[in-house]
């Protein structure tokens, strides 16, 4: 089976978005032209141009571009076992997989021992496979994506490494402040959450700027390498 990807493209882990895991690496991005995206749709792409993928393509262009490994991003990663099994079988460094746990569960059995990051996309209704990954994972960051009552699932909050608030149509994104709002008092207190207007990382011990974000670029100002607030020694999970 050939595997097609409409994106090959290297891409800093701030713009997948990951915040708390390895800050400031790029990754090597395959996938849909958009993306992964909240339902899953392996039909998004259709009208897109796509080129096929090879393992001496993956390589040569991780070497080219300088990137710690892959990320897949298909609409639907999960649904993409050629694609995941030639991620896996050429990847230089880390593999990352954003979906919304949504797609084939033998897949997520051989992926969940190999994978170093998951972006786990979800809405009110999270895909069936979200629990697990989240669960289970060795780091999952989770894209929220908000609407009208912010409301959102019920899932093991404490596993997840940060959150990332945005509105589940672009349309929408005027109403995202006030949903923002709404939506923050519902997770548990501690966990680490990002919007539009929050992409930094403070520390929650005493406020102190750990890592600054600005259009997919950061600069680690007090986060240290042992993972700790530099002013105050708190603890900072950072993959």
């Amino acid at each position: 089976m050939s595997v097609t990807a409409a994106t090959i493209i290297p891409t800093n882990v701030e713009k997948v978005p990951l915040h708390h895991w390895r800050p400031g690496a790029r990754l090597l991005s395959v996938g849909s032209r958009d993306g992964a995206d909240f339902a899953g749709d392996a039909s998004s792409d259709a009208r897109s141009f796509r080129r096929d993928v090879t393992g001496d393509l993956l390589v040569a262009a991780q070497r080219r571009a300088g990137t710690d490994g892959l990320l897949a991003c298909w609409s639907a990663s999960l649904h993409e076992p050629a694609g995941m099994a030639l991620l896996r079988t050429h990847r230089q460094g880390a593999l990352v997989v954003a979906t919304p746990g949504i797609g084939d569960s033998a897949l997520l059995d051989a992926l969940l021992p190999e994978v170093d990051a998951w972006l786990l996309l979800t809405l009110a209704q999270p895909g069936p496979l979200a629990a697990r990954i989240l669960e289970q994972g060795r780091h999952v960051e989770v894209l929220m994506g908000l609407d009208e009552g912010a409301n959102i699932p019920d899932l093991e909050w404490s596993r997840a490494s940060a959150v990332h608030l945005v509105a589940r149509r672009p349309a929408e994104a005027d109403l995202l402040d006030d949903w923002c709002d709404a939506a923050r008092e519902k997770f548990p207190a501690g966990t680490w959450i990002y919007d539009h207007h929050h992409p930094h990382t403070d520390c929650q011990g005493c406020g102190e700027r750990l890592i600054w974000r600005h259009s997919g670029r950061s600069r680690r100002d007090e986060a240290q390498v042992d993972g700790r607030c530099g002013k105050c020694g708190a603890v900072v999970p950072l993959g």
